[in-house]
């Protein structure tokens, strides 16, 4: 595992928003911190170039599947929800997911 890799809990903790997450379809919210873009199309840390709008990051470790396409966030400080666009990417090897959000 790439040492960029091993330091993402450490990141998250410090650049990540508190947030909860729902799975598409409903279940219990999973507690957890994200990174949110709201322009979108930078990519992150790793320079990839990949949304054309808002956008959220998380660790691919803090849920059991790939967000699909209806999941909710829940931004904690703000009370703002996001629903995903579409399925989540794969970013770092999988070590995160890049998911295209949209107001929900």
């Amino acid at each position: 595992m790439p040492i960029f890799t091993r330091s993402l809990p450490a990141q998250y903790r410090l650049l990540g928003d508190a947030a909860s997450y729902v799975p598409a379809g409903g279940g219990t919210a999973v507690p957890l911190r994200v990174i949110f873009d709201a322009g979108g199309g930078l990519g992150g840390l790793d320079g990839m170039m990949q949304a054309d709008g808002p956008q959220i990051r998380l660790q691919a470790a803090d849920v059991p599947a790939a967000p699909a396409k209806g999941a909710t966030f829940t931004l904690t400080a703000s009370g703002a929800e996001w629903r995903a666009r579409e399925k989540a990417l794969p970013v770092l090897e999988g070590a995160e997911w890049l998911v295209p959000v949209a107001a929900g």
